[in-house]
């Protein structure tokens, strides 16, 4: 598959009705920068874009996109993007509209380029798995203080978020249906337990943390009544129970219990 220039867009574009044109699809070889321009203006009824590792999909690319009105955007994987190009994405009209941002594998962006997310208030779904060691608390607590619709937060593998993160999710995420937490090893049971009474959430992802114990979980899942899920590891701290308990009884429902080790650890 090879690169798109502008006028070969431009003439697709012209012959798809306008009222099809909702999604665009481009993975591994990207548009040039006026390509990203062209559907953002040829398709006024956009609202997906989905780059998935588009390997030159850059900063100034971002600048073209915040100004589209697009729902939701896949940047998955697409390594070039900086703090700046989440600067761009914030500033532009996009930030009015945007629902859904993946920005996993994006990992040379740091705490100073997501804080600027915290501008697009209607933000119901957040990736930010395997973004790298420059994700910390303070982008996280930044954001949730600011970002009140959010429903889906993956967190996966950002190993300098601990505690404080969870204890602004819980208290600040009050719509929060799920949550992936996936090899954030410095989560205790502290931040585990501020999760309890949470009235909306129903899956928790835990794979790959052990610094809690089954009693920590027990008392968490018992007063959170939508709870459905839970993914868990075999080895933490106390023993684990008899494998036939793989469900726990809240109220009227049964919360699942996906018990996993170190040879087979889902990503999240």
């Amino acid at each position: 598959m090879e690169q798109l220039g502008d006028d070969e867009l431009l003439y697709i574009l012209t012959k798809i009705p306008s009222r099809s044109k909702r999604s665009f699809a481009q993975e591994l070889y990207p548009l040039e920068t006026g390509g990203y321009m062209l559907v953002g203006t040829s398709c006024k009824n956009l609202v997906h874009l989905h780059f998935d590792g588009c390997i030159r999909v850059t900063n100034e690319s971002l600048k073209a996109i915040g100004e589209s009105h697009i729902l939701n955007l896949n940047m998955r994987g697409c390594y070039l993007i900086t703090d700046l190009g989440l600067e761009y994405l914030a500033n532009g009209d996009l930030k009015k509209c945007l629902q859904i941002l993946n920005l996993s594998k994006c990992d040379r962006i740091s705490d100073h380029g997501i804080i600027h997310l915290k501008q697009i208030v209607g933000l119901t779904e957040l990736n930010l798995s395997k973004c790298g060691v420059h994700v910390t608390d303070s982008a996280i607590v930044a954001i949730t203080s600011h970002l009140p619709n959010i429903e889906f937060l993956d967190l996966s593998w950002l190993i300098n978020v601990t505690d404080i993160s969870l204890l602004s999710i819980s208290s600040r995420c009050l719509k929060l249906d799920g949550i992936y937490l996936t090899g954030c090893e410095a989560i205790t049971a502290e931040g585990l337990r501020a999760f309890s009474g949470h009235q909306t959430l129903r899956t928790l992802v835990l794979f790959s943390c052990y610094n809690f114990s089954w009693e920590d979980v027990k008392s968490v899942a018992l007063t959170c009544i939508g709870l459905q899920y839970i993914g868990l590891m075999k080895e933490i701290k106390t023993s684990m129970p008899e494998l036939s308990n793989d469900y726990l009884h809240i109220e009227n429902t049964l919360c699942r219990i996906h018990w996993d080790d170190d040879t087979n650890t889902m990503s999240g």
